[in-house]
């Protein structure tokens, strides 16, 4: 069984309307009053009818939970119903979902879907698993190259991450994704100047990428790079900037050894040391 919306029946059903009108026609001739009562009781059934499918269509939620009331073993509503618990970040809802879904039929994009589930609940060791399932059903699925290579640098597993991330590029060119999570498996493994190489790739590829410039900018501070992460800092975001200037201010805290005792500061002392610190993070 096949269960579809009934809008579909909207311009077939003209005709069988076209019928019915002429009979009624007819029959309203004949008796007037059995017509109206009749025109009242299918007016009282419509609308209340109306009002139920109204409630069943407020939103995606409800409607796909009143297709599973009608037709529980609905693949593509499963599937749609964990799609949504995903985004409003239920993922234990959605993971329930998915394996009812996969259990009905198995496709690569649901299994890869549920491994994202674990991912974000940070169960990796089950992620793992679900995402070489998924590989298992389309090896030429390269999004889950890229997740699983995420999981495995969550895991720690760098070597494992490289290697997946490598697997990739037989079924696609190297895109933003593929260079931007290289150089982070390059940064944790301390090969920083190879991560800030893999970083400006990604950079050719997309440079609206706010979030390149911030992991470029890391990069080049933990190697001493100071020069460097202010010409980043320059073209990231806000949020990157204040945490320069919160760097910058407290590596002059440490420079000049201003230590904060139980003195009272009164306001002009406060204004001269945030003019000090202005300064040297202004020429830094």
């Amino acid at each position: 069984v096949n269960i579809f919306a009934e809008r579909y029946l909207y311009f077939p059903l003209i005709g069988t309307v076209v019928f019915l009108v002429n009979c009624l026609e007819k029959f309203f001739r004949i008796n007037k009053r059995k017509f109206l009562l009749i025109f009242l009781f299918l007016c009282v059934i419509l609308v209340s009818r109306s009002v139920v499918r109204n409630n069943d269509w407020h939103d995606s939620l409800t409607l796909w939970n009143a297709t599973m009331r009608v037709e529980p073993d609905s693949h593509r509503a499963l599937s749609n119903l964990a799609t949504l618990y995903f985004q409003q970040q239920n993922y234990k809802k959605a993971i329930e979902f998915y394996l009812e879904c996969l259990q009905i039929k198995q496709n690569a994009q649901n299994r890869y879907n549920l491994a994202n589930c674990y991912m974000r609940i940070k169960d990796y060791k089950q992620a793992v698993i679900q995402f070489n399932k998924a590989l298992a059903l389309d090896p030429s699925y390269s999004e889950i190259y890229n997740n699983l290579a995420l999981t495995y640098l969550y895991m720690n597993m760098l070597d494992k991450a490289e290697d997946t991330l490598k697997k990739s590029i037989a079924y696609r060119r190297p895109d933003v994704m593929y260079y931007e999570n290289l150089g982070l498996v390059k940064d944790k493994q301390g090969s920083r100047k190879t991560a800030i190489e893999c970083f400006q790739k990604a950079l050719v590829l997309n440079p609206d990428k706010s979030s390149i410039y911030n992991k470029i900018g890391v990069s080049y501070y933990h190697i001493g790079d100071e020069k460097n992460v202010c010409s980043t800092g320059s073209k990231v975001s806000n949020g990157f900037r204040i945490t320069l200037i919160f760097i910058k201010t407290l590596r002059f805290i440490i420079m000049k050894k201003i230590i904060l005792k139980k003195k009272f500061f009164t306001g002009k002392r406060l204004i001269k040391l945030f003019l000090k610190i202005y300064r040297f993070w202004k020429i830094s």
